[in-house]
């Protein structure tokens, strides 16, 4: 029997729409493969992050990391994890500040800090305590050991980890260790003594001491960097010990005590000796 031609297009309407309805069915069947195929390829974000610590010592990463350890669990999406994460290191005291934490890359944290270094070692009673250049005692209490200079002599009692030990004595003790290590001789000075800081002692006495790496050997330095009155500058202390250390190779000039704070060209021997360096030649002056 035949169709009327309003029929048939009712049925060919129909057919299209059947067609369409299977085409979006497979469209949908396709999308929802591939994007759990693509789950498989892609981490869960959902869970599980690791921290990178910009230009960190390799020394102190291992440290740090321990402080956010139980944070690798958590969300890496979870939005409150960055302050969550400067909560747990802004304490810390190797920390100087915390200059960003962000999320670089999928499943990772960045940390970037200024981190504190240690510039001296201070003696204080029989333990050994480490500071930066800011006087800020650095966690730990250490062994003495000859990496870093020791300064002996300083009064007050060291603090807590991350808070700034006071005194005048131990603020001349690491100008001075600073200025030092900056030398080419810095590995000749093992200690810096301070007992005498501002003739509290004796008024007659050098305010800081050197003791060098030879047995015995003392450099008898002066007054403190910036507190000079009618004595050599920092600059010329150690011009005498650069001179000492290339015609020698000894900054003590291999004798067992010198006074580099009184004349800007010479050191003074204790005995009343004193020596003239004019270029790469010495001249000793007996009783001058």
């Amino acid at each position: 029997m035949s169709q009327s031609p309003r029929n048939a297009v009712r049925y060919l309407w129909a057919v299209a729409q059947g067609m369409v309805v299977t085409a979006l069915g497979a469209v949908a069947v396709w999308g929802l493969q591939r994007a759990e195929n693509q789950k498989l390829l892609e981490p869960d974000f959902r869970q599980g992050v690791r921290f990178h610590f910009v230009d960190a010592p390799s020394w102190l990463e291992p440290t740090l990391s321990l402080e956010v350890a139980d944070l690798t669990r958590r969300a890496w999406i979870d939005e409150q994890l960055p302050s969550q994460v400067y909560d747990r290191l802004a304490p810390n005291a190797w920390i100087k500040n915390i200059r960003r934490i962000g999320k670089e890359s999928p499943g990772i944290i960045s940390i970037d800090c200024d981190y504190r270094s240690p510039v001296a070692l201070v003696q204080n009673g029989p333990s050994f305590f480490l500071v930066d250049d800011e006087a800020v005692r650095l966690p730990g209490q250490d062994v003495y050991q000859r990496v870093l200079m020791l300064i002996q002599g300083v009064q007050s009692a060291p603090p807590e980890p991350g808070r700034k030990w006071v005194g005048e004595d131990l603020q001349a003790g690491i100008a001075l260790a600073k200025r030092l290590s900056e030398q080419p001789f810095a590995e000749q000075v093992t200690t810096i003594l301070v007992h005498n800081y501002a003739g509290r002692q004796d008024a007659y006495h050098p305010h800081l001491v050197l003791v060098t790496d030879r047995e015995g050997s003392r450099i008898l330095w002066g007054s403190a960097i910036g507190h000079e009155l009618e004595e050599n500058t920092s600059d010329q202390k150690i011009g005498i010990l650069l001179a000492n250390y290339k015609q020698s190779g000894r900054i003590d000039a291999r004798q067992k005590q010198i006074d580099i704070s009184v004349y800007p060209d010479r050191f003074i021997i204790p005995s009343d000796v004193t020596t003239v360096t004019e270029g790469a030649k010495t001249r000793w002056i007996p009783g001058h």
